[in-house]
């Protein structure tokens, strides 16, 4: 698969793909969510390399905590989302060295003030 056709198949640009992959520039978890979706493998896998690659992934699971969060706080389906799928990669570095993060309201709210100041694409 070509550069192009991941961009196309994850909603980003050829540029953002060149940039993601050499590492010239950091994805958000929007990006990664789509990366992994459109190469159907796990974020997790994409983002360590452990696990098994060959699964079709769906979007991240939104806990009740944050789906309620989201709803007070008027958030997008989108921004919802990509905090679940922050919230998902960082459960998926951490759980690899056996700890398990637990959330506060105001630990996800950070993040999402971060994950809406992140340019897109």
């Amino acid at each position: 698969m070509t550069q192009e056709e991941l961009g196309q198949r994850a909603e980003l640009s050829k540029s953002r793909i060149s940039e993601i992959e050499k590492g010239s520039s950091a994805a958000n978890g929007l990006a990664y969510l789509g990366i992994a979706e459109a190469l159907e493998v796990p974020v997790e896998w994409l983002l360590t390399g452990e696990g098994p690659a060959a699964r079709k992934v769906g979007p991240p699971p939104i806990s009740p905590m944050l789906s309620d969060l989201a709803e007070k706080e008027g958030w997008s389906h989108r921004l919802t989302v990509e905090v679940a799928a922050a919230m998902s990669a960082v459960h998926a570095r951490r759980t690899a060295g056996g700890k398990t993060p637990e959330y506060t309201r105001e630990q996800i709210l950070k993040l999402a003030e971060a994950l809406k100041e992140e340019p897109d694409a």
